[in-house]
């Protein structure tokens, strides 16, 4: 992925879904399996994710419980 016009990297949302599933991942095994911890963003408002570089978050997300997906657009609608 390339920077926008603007030189600000376009935000990575990694969406894990079926945490409805039997055996799902939580949010800590997803961050240390991808090995992201330490470089996600965070999803507080007003962080832009400039002293992170890339803005990059984990979104834990079940379509059956709809749940996790407004959260996740809308982290990235912050972005554009």
């Amino acid at each position: 992925m390339s920077s926008r016009q603007d030189g600000i990297p376009p935000p990575v949302a990694v969406i894990a879904n079926k945490i409805d599933a039997p055996g799902a991942m939580g949010e800590a095994e997803v961050l240390y399996g991808l090995g992201i911890y330490h470089v996600r963003t965070g999803k507080v408002e007003g962080d832009n994710g400039e002293e992170h570089g890339r803005p990059l978050e984990v979104f834990m997300c079940s379509l059956l419980k709809r749940q996790g997906y407004g959260e996740a657009f809308r982290w990235i609608a912050r972005f554009l």
